[in-house]
């Protein structure tokens, strides 16, 4: 399969894995997945000496994606202490997992000391003052910088603008200032992240938050004396939700913006890892949900059509106003227009004016498409489905 090509199951597979397993069914194509690491991997051998892929794993936490990740080079991004708990069980070395969180327990904090992860991300200056009360001065650490850069992306996954809640301010100084205490209380600082956003599909909306973090880090080494050894640039790159869209070429995208970080780098003489976080762009195009329609009403012209999941499996329509192209495993032209619901007791549409078989009716198998992130890993149980 092309790396750019979008999974999609046979019919008669679709079919077959609905009857075994039963529905709503969550399937991911382990092809694909190592298709799109490994093209983020080829692409980063070619812009920088040094570089690093940490796969972000709220993406999808499944613990045999966790292992392919892992079996492919990429590091393990844990939002948590049950994310690295995880990646434990799926038996990766702390020493590869990151540490994030924007608001960190105790207890996230404890077990990743614990377990000698590889990095602690710190999101704010009374995390920090909880790492030098605790002599956390040994563990690499990386200050998540907040560059005020909007982007044009949906507000709920817009993350670098002023009032975001994550990460350090750059812009008041107080970034500078948290870099001033970690050199005081002799925390080993490493260097610094960003993360903009998500469902970016230009890489001038990652250039300017770039730019913001690297002429941060050139300031800090001059004003500082830090020893900036690790830059992250974060994740973001938009996956094709929808046939309609045009794909994201990851090569591409990642030269557009990595070369003028690069050349800026090169030309103070920094020579530091250069780190992406992708998850959504991983995993997302690798996976399928299967359905089956349990209902269909026809009130007058508008068509329903009931499936057996819904919000608990997929709450990316509710939360995003996020579309998904559905597929029939009837062989019919898809020449009517259906709004399908789920089966909670809420008004709960999934996907409307989705074309399907005029004669589609109750027992049908849906296949809906691009489902491979944000969907297990945001699961519920709501009225207490399975």
């Amino acid at each position: 399969m092309h790396p750019e090509t979008r999974f999609r199951l046979p019919a008669a597979d679709a079919i077959s894995l609905a009857r075994t397993f039963g529905t709503p069914l969550y399937v991911l194509d382990e092809a694909t997945l190592r298709d799109r690491i490994r093209t983020y991997q080829a692409a980063l051998n070619e812009l920088w000496p040094a570089t690093s892929l940490t796969y972000a794993s709220k993406a999808n936490g499944t613990l045999a994606l966790l292992q392919v990740a892992a079996h492919e080079g990429c590091g393990i991004d844990c939002a948590g202490a049950g994310e690295l708990l995880a990646a434990s069980r799926a038996a990766i070395p702390p020493s590869r997992c990151h540490l994030h969180g924007n608001a960190k327990s105790p207890v996230d904090l404890e077990l990743a000391l614990e377990l000698g992860v590889g990095m602690i991300v710190v999101d704010s200056t009374d995390e920090l003052e909880w790492l030098i009360q605790k002599g956390a001065r040994t563990v690499p650490i990386a200050l998540r910088i907040n560059p005020g850069v909007g982007t044009s992306t949906h507000q709920k996954i817009s993350t670098g603008h002023l009032k975001s809640k994550f990460g350090i301010p750059l812009l008041d100084g107080r970034a500078e200032k948290a870099v001033q205490r970690c050199q005081e209380a002799g925390l080993n600082l490493v260097g610094f992240h960003i993360h903009l956003g998500s469902q970016l599909r230009e890489a001038e909306q990652l250039e300017l938050g770039a730019s913001a973090l690297v002429e941060f880090a050139i300031e800090m080494m001059q004003r500082q004396s830090l020893d900036v050894r690790y830059l992250n640039l974060g994740g973001g790159i938009a996956v094709r939700q929808l046939q309609s869209d045009p794909p994201v070429r990851v090569g591409q995208f990642l030269k557009a913006l990595f070369r003028p970080v690069a050349a800026r780098l090169l030309q103070e003489g920094v020579m530091a890892t250069l780190a992406i976080e992708p998850g959504r762009s991983v995993v997302a195009e690798a996976g399928v949900t299967l359905y089956h329609v349990m209902a269909r009403k026809d009130i007058g012209d508008y068509k329903l059509l009931a499936v057996d999941g819904g919000m608990s499996d997929n709450p990316s329509p509710a939360l995003y106003d996020r579309n998904f192209d559905v597929v029939p495993t009837r062989e019919d032209e898809c020449d009517t227009a259906f709004s399908i619901y789920g089966a909670h007791c809420e008004s709960d549409l999934l996907f409307p004016n989705t074309m399907l078989p005029a004669d589609s009716q109750a027992g049908d198998t849906l296949q809906v498409l691009c489902t491979g992130a944000y969907n297990s890993s945001m699961a519920s149980n709501y009225n207490r489905f399975r």
